[in-house]
């Protein structure tokens, strides 16, 4: 093999690992539904397919799991062993009976956030209500110096939340907060 087929095997490894990090970035991207604009560096003119958000299945999140049920009370003093309760525990347990998975994946998902941002940082769980829903929103508390926390939510949507996320029936999101009061 010599030295331009080595920097040809080199590049298109690079090449692929660039384009998977601009498709991860995308996932996300379609995810928090934010416009974004990507510029692919494509040197071998290899086909590209992106899919639109329009074109997603659209029972994406009607997908209902069999037998989950929300009890309230129990259930409730256990989200509040992982979770501090920035509104009345009326109005959360309102969406969890509304979405019965939520419970299952509010109670997963504490392991990964705690991997991704950290033991010492609070988990908060509110209710955020519109004219046509409710949603919970999950917010992971962070101080100040953290540099990256945008990084880390992301690394946990990709590693866990994305895998679970079609269960929510788009009532459940996560964010990030920086700010002191530890």
């Amino acid at each position: 093999m010599n030295n331009g087929e080595l920097s040809s095997v080199l590049e298109a490894q690079q090449t692929q690992s660039q384009l998977r990090d601009v498709l991860n970035h995308q996932t996300v991207g379609m995810y928090e539904q934010q416009p974004r604009q990507h510029h692919v560096y494509n040197p071998y003119g290899l086909p590209l397919i992106f899919k639109s958000i329009d074109n997603l299945d659209g029972d994406l999140y009607v997908q209902k799991q069999p037998g989950e049920t929300f009890q309230s009370n129990e259930q409730l003093t256990n989200l509040q062993r992982s979770y501090t309760f920035l509104t009345d525990a009326a109005g959360i347990a309102e969406v969890l009976a509304q979405v019965p998975p939520l419970y299952s994946l509010l109670d997963a998902a504490v392991r990964p956030l705690r991997v991704a941002f950290g033991d010492k940082n609070l988990l908060l769980l509110e209710a955020l209500t519109s004219d046509d829903d409710t949603v919970l929103r999950v917010i992971v508390k962070v101080s100040q110096d953290v540099e990256t926390p945008e990084a880390l939510m992301r690394k946990f949507k990709l590693d866990w939340w994305f895998k679970n996320c079609s269960r929510s029936e788009a009532s459940l999101v996560f964010d990030y907060e920086i700010g002191n009061g530890f």
